[in-house]
């Protein structure tokens, strides 16, 4: 892990222990009385759990870049103009699919369009008849190959 920006490993964890009402004189934050503190040994990291560490924060990174971008190209296409009428439900490649069951939202390619689809047929839903039939509506923008690649980067199908 990184504290203050350095690189350090636990070498040794202790037991968890509930602070007394002196802990703020010997190094504790005021606040900590009553609560559950424990005591950590830590030790500066080597070279080889640095290259390790540095993986992961790399990897880290890569997928919270993707995740800010799918997120994005998610905000496009369902902002998008409004999709075809009422009763077409669009035909292609689901390209991003949150998973859902009752609430589903989905991206639909079908070469020319991204269609952004959200079916909500939860109970309770008031939607009706819309866009793309019962309690279904959707967006639809130009296909455009950066969008399909940024939604891909984090649900691939």
């Amino acid at each position: 892990m990184r504290i203050a920006g350095r690189a350090m490993v636990v070498e040794e964890l202790g037991n968890a222990f509930e602070a007394d009402d002196d802990i703020g004189s010997v190094g504790g934050q005021p606040g900590w009385e009553g609560k559950y503190v424990q005591r950590v040994h830590l030790r500066p990291a080597d070279d080889s759990e640095m290259v390790e560490l540095e993986a992961r924060e790399d990897e880290r990174r890569k997928k919270s870049e993707a995740s800010r971008r799918c997120a994005a190209a998610k905000y496009t296409v369902f902002s998008g103009e409004p999709g075809p009428a009422i009763g077409h439900v669009p035909t292609g490649e689901i390209i991003w699919d949150n998973g859902g069951s009752g609430y589903r939202e989905y991206v639909i390619s079908d070469g020319e369009w991204l269609y952004g689809v959200i079916y909500d047929g939860l109970d309770g839903s008031t939607w009706g008849n819309y866009c793309y039939g019962y309690n279904c509506r959707g967006t639809r923008v130009p296909h455009d190959a950066d969008l399909v690649t940024a939604l891909r980067g984090v649900n691939e199908r």
